[in-house]
């Protein structure tokens, strides 16, 4: 996704999973580990709408347009 430019960073990208790992399977009883997911996940946020942007630009440009 990098490569096409639908994200800026495979690094942020592979933070944004781990994250997501982290909320979906990882039960935390450990309030300052919440807290220390939720404040990334605040940081992280805003690429994902940019990520949806870039990739329907990227659709629109190079798949729809072939058909």
């Amino acid at each position: 996704m990098e490569k096409f430019g639908i994200i800026d960073s495979a690094d942020s990208w592979l933070q944004l999973r781990l994250l997501r790992n982290a909320f979906a399977h990882e039960y935390l009883t450990d309030n300052a580990a919440i807290a220390e997911n939720i404040n990334k996940a605040s940081e992280l946020a805003p690429l994902l709408p940019t990520a949806l942007t870039h990739a329907e630009s990227y659709f629109a440009e190079h798949i729809a347009a072939q058909n």
